[in-house]
């Protein structure tokens, strides 16, 4: 169980870094600023 487990918060924080890496890539090609482009999109900046 241990091993499902792991496998699952693995999979989760991979996702995760694949959904902030696609958010950074829209903000920058974007054009607008970090807070701009957060305030649009429903993002605190801090996240």
């Amino acid at each position: 169980m241990q091993s499902n487990t792991t496998s699952i918060i693995t999979i989760k924080q991979e996702v995760r870094l694949q959904e902030w890496t696609a958010q950074i890539e829209a903000q920058q090609a974007s054009g607008l600023t970090i807070r701009k482009w957060c305030k649009e999109n429903g993002i605190k900046p801090n996240t």
